[in-house]
């Protein structure tokens, strides 16, 4: 922690806090309705405030914004006349120890809702084990013949999911399933980050900003290495979409901030498409 952060709070969700699949944003109406802010704005400056509370809600971790000027002007709306709105727009934002930009009210629904999230997926992993574990407790004996070797891997009934892709149908279970495929059906295969094709081209889609996403998931991969990579590497899938996720909404920004039309999405996953067909061909894997 640098000397000019070490006297700010601490962020106020957590760093892996991530609500981009909740679309719902809880609004306390009377609490708007009662605040200062509603007082004292006009019509540009409260859009721009709650814009930039929506934009907050979707970021990693939920309810910060990167304190960037150039950012928060294409975020809110603003563009050129974001000094102008500035002041108003980031009333009740404040500044953390990791340099972003934290509002209080949305990072108390943020945390409420977070909690909920994480409550949800623990009585779904121990639902699933308790179903799963019980299956394969009482069907153990009859995976072994008579010498005792086991002749088989437990299935789950046909058209049921296995337990890794029940416990968690977003991130968890893509990484698990990745996991488990043969090393051969890897298209990105580094120490810690593994994806196999389907999960790749979903990131390719979703962080289409990102012009070499191989080139930016092997920087991730050697940073797994550090110290503080390796107490993450349990969770490297969610820290790595993370990661691509805050990468990708900068790199988009960029251009809006300096004036420039983004890109067409169809046009960069098209292009996208080609490099990896060109890739696949040099690797013989075509």
């Amino acid at each position: 922690m640098s000397a000019k952060t070490d006297h700010l709070p601490a962020p106020l969700t957590d760093p892996d806090c991530d609500l981009r699949d909740f679309a719902f944003m809880p609004l306390d109406a009377a609490r708007v309705l009662d605040s200062d802010l509603f007082a004292l704005t006009n019509g540009e400056e409260f859009k721009c405030a709650f814009a930039l509370w929506c934009k907050a809600w979707l970021q990693i971790p939920a309810g910060s914004l990167p304190n960037d000027d150039r950012v928060l002007a294409f975020l809110s709306g603003a563009g050129a006349r974001w000094k102008r709105v500035k002041p108003m727009a980031l009333r009740g934002f404040v500044e953390c120890s990791d340099g972003r930009l934290y509002h209080s009210v949305v990072c108390e629904k943020a945390n409420e809702a977070w909690a909920k999230k994480q409550s949800f997926r623990d009585r779904s992993r121990k639902g699933n084990e308790k179903r799963w574990g019980a299956a394969k407790e009482s069907n153990s004996e009859s995976l072994k013949d008579t010498n005792g070797i086991a002749k088989g891997l437990l299935e789950p009934p046909k058209g049921q999911r296995t337990e890794d892709s029940i416990e968690d149908a977003g991130a968890s279970s893509i990484a698990r399933a990745g996991e488990d495929q043969p090393k051969g059906d890897y298209v990105f295969a580094g120490r810690t980050i593994k994806l196999n094709q389907a999960d790749f081209d979903r990131w390719r889609t979703s962080y289409h900003a990102i012009g070499d996403l191989r080139a930016e998931l092997q920087a991730l991969d050697d940073w797994f290495d550090s110290p503080a990579g390796r107490a993450k590497r349990d969770r490297w899938f969610h820290v790595t979409s993370s990661s691509l996720g805050r990468k990708h909404q900068e790199l988009l920004a960029a251009p809006a901030a300096a004036g420039e039309a983004p890109r067409d999405l169809s046009d960069v996953i098209s292009q996208r498409r080609r490099e990896e067909q060109e890739f696949r061909q040099r690797q013989g894997l075509a």
